[in-house]
């Protein structure tokens, strides 16, 4: 693989470059699902801006992946010189993995991320150059913003029918998912110009999604056999509903692993 050129700011803490490697594309797909990269003013008074990526995660089942794996490779790609802390995050529900860098929002901004918004992002070039990039770009992504979940069957009411979802608000974004997803043999279905409201807000205002579904068993070990999941949460309901045939509805992490044994 290349290593991507990139001039760094000298005025920075020097991050490692990395090459175009799984690692990488894993991370993008990490960023793109739920990171965020912006540049924000210090103070009124101080006219400089602090160059900050985060990533965010559910503060109840969230945190074990964003403190391990996330933080584990983001240390090997960029270099252990690069500072993350967690916070929580106001009103309690999420926990942020973040660091203030201006050469790193520079590198991720170099790739193609979009620096605040990401409502029109693209998936960046390089990650259609190889499957295995593709692979690892598209585990990284579910694992944050995809969601695994098993829907009851009407002959065995037991929730046993297994579905991958994505949801965003890139068009862009879906379009590009469904060429991987084409890429790697899966079988998918899509909804796209979704208008729905949007929960978070007391306005009720709307957004515009477009929704893929990876759905069935045999998609579902296809995908477990060739991209898998990090995240401890998907991966536990995968695991639940080997053991038991199914993977009953509502259950918290902490009920899962106990579940398997541990």
């Amino acid at each position: 693989m290349n290593r991507i050129d990139f001039v760094q700011s000298s005025r920075s803490r020097q991050i490692t470059v990395p090459y175009i490697c799984e690692d990488l594309a894993e991370d993008i797909g990490i960023q793109i699902g739920d990171g965020c990269i912006g540049r924000y003013k210090r103070s009124k008074k101080d006219g400089s801006l602090n160059s900050v990526v985060t990533v965010v995660g559910d503060l109840k089942e969230g945190g074990y992946y964003l403190k391990t794996t996330v933080l584990h490779l983001k240390k090997r790609l960029y270099g252990s010189g690069i500072n993350f802390k967690t916070y929580r995050n106001i009103g309690g529900k999420t926990i942020v993995l973040y660091t203030s860098s201006k050469n790193l929002v520079n590198f991720y901004e170099h790739l193609g991320l979009p620096v605040g918004p990401k409502n029109n992002i693209n998936i960046p070039k390089f990650i259609f150059q190889d499957k295995k990039l593709q692979i690892a770009f598209i585990r990284g992504l579910a694992d944050t913003d995809g969601c695994l979940s098993f829907r009851i069957n009407k002959s065995t009411k037991r929730h046993d029918r297994p579905v991958i979802r994505f949801a965003t608000k890139s068009k862009t974004l879906a379009l590009g998912m469904c060429k991987i997803f084409e890429n790697l043999g899966f079988t998918y279905s899509k909804c796209l110009d979704v208008r729905r409201y949007d929960t978070r807000y007391k306005t009720r205002e709307y957004s515009v999604i477009h929704d893929l579904y990876v759905s069935g068993k045999k998609n579902l070990e296809k995908w477990m056999d060739l991209v898998g999941f990090s995240n401890i949460v998907p991966l536990t309901r995968y695991r639940v509903y080997r053991k038991l045939g199914y993977c009953p509805p509502g259950t918290t992490l902490k009920h899962r692993l106990e579940i398997l044994g541990g």
